[in-house]
């Protein structure tokens, strides 16, 4: 098994790419392209985005910690913060699962043959995200994580493989 440390720095490591991933579709998001691939663009930086704060594999066999600690967050400021639980909101109710309150149906009385349904289908480009702060705070994201990278490796130090080796996947 392998040290905690080691596990937190691995799970930075692929919080830091996650972070790099939502800057890119971000910066490939503008308003001359249609509708569906502004949507695609914006689903994908949520999902990016989201991902080092929701809860992955963990076990014994896991060589990363679950989640990033939450006191990474301390780099953003009052409003990004709320940007922060608004991105995870919306990834929880409306891009990864299919909560009813974000994609409301009802069954439309008919008599004909067939079903009418009345339904509305989740839009997060409806939901007034700022995405020049979303942009921001997943750099900032990215930069704490690039600095926490460098303060776990200097506390694993580099004894633990000698000669300068690297540890094996």
């Amino acid at each position: 098994m392998e040290d905690k440390k080691d596990s937190q720095f691995n799970r930075v490591s692929i919080s830091t790419k996650d972070f790099q991933e939502a800057q890119e579709y971000l910066g490939e998001l503008s308003e001359g392209q249609s509708a569906v691939v502004q949507r695609g663009l914006l689903v994908a930086a949520i999902v990016s985005y989201s991902r080092p704060f929701t809860t992955n594999r963990s076990g014994e066999k896991s060589r990363a910690t679950n989640t990033l600690q939450s006191n990474m967050l301390k780099v953003l400021s009052k409003s990004a913060k709320e940007l922060h639980e608004k991105i995870l909101g919306l990834r929880h109710t409306g891009v990864a699962h299919s909560d009813f309150d974000r994609k409301p149906t009802s069954r439309v009385p008919f008599e004909g043959s067939g079903v009418l349904i009345r339904s509305k289908t989740f839009n997060p480009l409806s939901e007034g995200i700022d995405i020049e702060m979303f942009k921001e705070m997943a750099k900032n994201m990215e930069s704490c994580c690039v600095t926490k990278l460098i303060e776990l490796n200097r506390s694993i130090g580099s004894n633990k493989y000698p000669q300068g080796g690297a540890a094996k996947p």
